[in-house]
């Protein structure tokens, strides 16, 4: 459910964008604007990244993949400090998600993915074949058995016992980076849940409906990020009022205006990565990464994501020439996951190539995945 409006409103967040600049309503490209570059790229292969997370000590990237059609999960490990690929099992944690198939998905907006406290990779899914009902599978980091959890899963026999009345979706529930809080959305309420001690630290209100809502838990989860969209019926504005909540207690400590909903803090707060469709694409699936600097309102020159449109003469995946068939690709690389760098210096972002392929007797796959880092200078 939050994957599907995160996608309908992603289509109008560039006409908003656009609207947006001609109203003044933030500082574009000024002297005081942040600015964000592409530093390096890594084909981190034929499979679809999903969701990441950073180890406990926050040198290693682990990243979630699937077969890009919603099975055969496995885990790539990237080492920051080396910047290199490694592998800690032969088999990349696939015998531990092999209950995962295209029934039980994962959404890479929820925070699905994490390394959690007791050395513990943990997946949060939604099960198709049990009413949209959330599971949780785990792998451990070292051994061939997984601990069982410390933490509460919320399904909906839990929430509905921890909310009374609950008639939400358990599907739109956001996490925070180690699976100890999250944010629950019931139809006019939003519900911060302690999953340690299964009790919920505050609620508020959200009497225009909480689809209106796109909760985020800040990198070190003592805040709580709450954007409203602004004119939620209307098409062409996708501005939004954001809230920051302090954990545990609840209390609001700032209130900004931003252009977009739809967004990744920084671990200072002074930050915001986000995405905004083209307004120069051909379709929805053409984003623009910005970044936003909180404290002065700032938002940084547009970066592209997709790579053009352009014609692929051989297959990825073995070399054979297909130059015969003129064949072109679009070049949607969508970002699955951003993980920002602890300093805020930068972040990482997955980007999935899709499975975009050809077949007809001979599978040819036409592009691969990414893992990218970027840097980012913010205002003076």
């Amino acid at each position: 459910m939050l994957q599907i409006l995160r996608r309908k409103f992603a289509v109008i967040a560039g006409i908003a964008f656009i609207a947006l600049l001609g109203a003044n309503a933030f500082r574009i490209l000024g002297q005081d604007a942040p600015t964000v570059n592409l530093q390096s790229e890594l084909n981190i292969g034929l499979n679809c990244p999903v969701s990441s997370t950073l180890n406990a000590d926050q040198t290693q990237l682990w990243i979630l993949l699937d077969n890009c059609y919603g099975e055969d999960y496995t885990v790539l490990i990237y080492d920051l400090t080396s910047s290199t690929l490694i592998t800690i099992r032969d088999d990349n944690f696939a015998p531990f998600f092999e209950s995962l198939t295209v029934d039980q998905w994962v959404s890479s907006f929820v925070s699905p993915f994490t390394y959690t406290s007791d050395e513990m990779l943990e997946v949060i899914y939604t099960d198709d074949t049990q009413d949209y009902d959330t599971g949780r599978a785990r792998a451990p980091i070292s051994g061939d058995i997984p601990a069982e959890p410390s933490t509460i899963l919320l399904n909906r026999e839990t929430l509905e016992n921890l909310i009374p009345g609950y008639a939400g979706y358990p599907e739109t529930t956001v996490y925070n980076a180690d699976h100890t809080l999250a944010a629950v959305s019931d139809l006019t309420s939003i519900h911060v849940i302690d999953l340690l001690t299964g009790s919920e630290l505050f609620a508020m209100n959200t009497p225009e409906g909480s689809e209106q809502y796109f909760p985020v838990f800040s990198p070190d989860s003592q805040s709580l990020f709450i954007p409203r969209l602004i004119n939620f019926n209307d098409a062409t504005d996708n501005s939004a009022s954001l809230s920051i909540y302090s954990l545990p207690d609840g209390a609001i400590t700032a209130t900004y205006e931003v252009p977009t909903a739809f967004f990744w803090p920084s671990p200072d707060n002074r930050l915001i990565a986000g995405m905004i469709p083209d307004p120069n694409g051909d379709d929805s699936n053409d984003q623009l990464l910005i970044i936003m600097d909180l404290s002065t309102g700032s938002v940084s020159q547009p970066q592209p994501i997709n790579e053009p449109a352009h014609t692929v003469s051989q297959c990825v995946n073995d070399g054979h020439s297909i130059a015969d068939l003129n064949h072109s690709i679009e070049g949607d690389l969508p970002i699955t996951s951003l993980i920002w760098l602890p300093d805020s210096s930068g972040f990482y972002t997955t980007n999935s190539y899709g499975g975009e392929a050809l077949g007809g007797g001979r599978l040819c796959i036409l592009n691969y995945s990414r893992l990218r880092l970027y840097s980012v200078l913010a205002s003076n």
